[in-house]
Order: C-alpha cells, then structure tokens, then sequence
C-alpha cells in the first residue's frame, strides 16, 4: 500500500468519526443516576442483555454534557442472581417515575452512543441506592481495595 493512500484513508475515517461524534453530541445529554430507556440492539448468540431496556446513566453528568458517549448499566425485571455484589435491586419507591421494580447488572455496564437513548423515564432519588450502585462498579471494577497495587 502506498503512503499517500493510507494517509488519505486515515484522513477519510478521521471525518467519518468526527461527524458520527458531531452527530452524538447533538443528542440531549443525560445526568448521573438518570434512568433511561436504551436500544440495546438485537444481535443474538452473546450473552449480553439486548433490546430495549431501561439502564441506569453511571458517567458523570459533566463528562455526558461534553462527550458523544455515556457509561450505562441495564437493568432487567429478573431478580435471579440478587445476591451477587454486583447485582443491585432498584426498588421502584426510591426512584421518580419508575413504573416497576427490577435488578441492575453493573456487570454488564458499558459506554453508548447518546443517540442509543430512546427516553428518560426516571431518576434514583435515594442516596443509599446511589451508595450501593457505586459499591456495586467498584467491585465490578476491582476498585474496592486498592492498597496492595503499589
């Protein structure tokens, strides 16, 4: 391959991800903690959860304002599995507008094109499930105990 054709193959993918970015950016941003509905896809054989769900928004609010992408975590109406520390049970009392009870999988939390956002149907408005939410990507991340990495 010649110089001059990889650079304008670089040159080309650089303004395909620039306006696919430009294009995410114009799709409202969404706050820590808010709960949205998420087209998740449909590709089958993996064992990702798929479809249109509700997910928990983890990113920070200020990285969602100036990023094409948020950081999510599904949720499913199963309670099978409750008692992994890195499943946590959403009680519908502790969130605005939720209509149902159900589980977030903070294993299965992952970056998403804002334009992945179908709506917002709620927000945690409990401190304490924000508290366990946050216990919960710690230990899905391996940042409960970081003493001994040094």
């Amino acid at each position: 391959m010649s110089e001059k054709w990889q650079e304008d193959n670089r040159k080309e993918i650089t303004e395909i991800e620039n306006s696919s970015s430009e294009e995410a950016l114009k799709a409202p941003y969404y706050n820590r903690m808010d709960i949205v509905v998420v087209d998740f896809g449909d590709i089958k054989g993996d064992c990702l959860l798929r479809k249109r769900r509700p997910a928990i928004v983890l990113s920070r609010t200020e990285y969602n304002e100036h990023s094409p992408i948020m950081q999510v975590a599904p949720m499913t109406k199963s309670r099978k599995g409750l008692h992994k520390k890195y499943h946590v049970f959403i009680h519908q009392q502790y969130c605005n507008n939720l209509r149902g009870s159900g589980m977030c999988m903070l294993e299965q939390s992952r970056p998403i094109d804002r334009r992945q956002v179908v709506h917002k149907i709620g927000r945690i408005n409990s401190k304490k499930l924000i508290h366990e939410i946050a216990q919960a990507v710690s230990y899905v991340n391996g940042l409960e105990d970081v003493s001994g990495l040094e």
